[in-house]
């Protein structure tokens, strides 16, 4: 399910955004799990992401801009769409990646067409994050730069498209069901691939962004061509 967070501090805006939201979801079909909160705090805790935030940028405390900056700087791809009656924010919107405005008082209108762009965000995986615990905590990394996940010496691996890689206690298993709706898919009993950055499939091997060839198991090879081709063609 697409999770979504609503941070507003004004009680009867954050009740309007989320009447809007079950408009939304009665009209397409779908269903957000939806957390309403008045401050920015719940969007900056790196041990629970959101796929979507309709995020308020006049907050007390942090403000809605310096939530969006410090979630970027811990490498999270959380859709931000933010909320404001403040035209001189588009510009630094785009400095942390927003995916798009609602001018207060949001309508509909406004909140379907942004919600239609993040929930194809939210299909192509391009907005998820994936949290690996650590022994300090945790750590996020988007998930559109994850090449692939193996398992390794008891350890999951995930390498990403810069080389860095994290590890945590984990079996893939459990890796594929918190990815579950993320185009992944299982090429061999120890290894996950990120479709969106497959580059090539030549026989028994898969190749992925950075040049890693990962070996696709016996009877599985159908099954990534079948993944791939709906991937790629929901993507047009």
């Amino acid at each position: 399910m697409t999770s979504l967070l609503i941070v507003e501090d004004e009680k009867d805006a954050a009740d309007a955004l989320l009447a809007l939201v079950r408009r939304f979801e009665a009209a397409r079909g779908v269903t957000f799990d939806v957390d309403v909160v008045p401050a920015a705090f719940e969007l900056l805790d790196t041990s629970h992401s959101y796929d979507i935030c309709l995020l308020d940028i006049q907050l007390p405390g942090i403000n809605g801009m310096e939530a969006a900056e410090l979630l970027r700087s811990q490498r999270r791809a959380t859709s931000i769409i933010f909320v404001t009656d403040l035209a001189q924010y588009a510009v630094r919107g785009y400095e942390v990646d927003a995916l798009g405005f609602l001018v207060k008082p949001a309508t509909f209108a406004g909140l379907s067409m942004n919600l239609d762009r993040a929930m194809r965000e939210v299909a192509r995986g391009t907005n998820r994050t994936v949290v690996v615990p650590t022994e300090d905590g945790f750590r996020s990394l988007p998930l559109s730069d994850v090449t692939h996940i193996e398992v390794r010496n008891h350890d999951l691996v995930y390498h990403t498209t810069s080389g860095e890689k994290a590890c945590c206690r984990k079996t893939l298993s459990q890796a594929e069901a918190e990815l579950a709706g993320a185009p992944v898919v299982r090429v061999s009993r120890w290894c996950l691939v990120n479709m969106a950055l497959v580059t090539a499939v030549n026989g028994d091997e898969v190749s992925v962004a950075g040049g890693a060839r990962l070996h696709i198991a016996r009877g599985r090879k159908k099954e990534l061509e079948i993944a791939l081709a709906r991937y790629l063609g929901g993507r047009r």
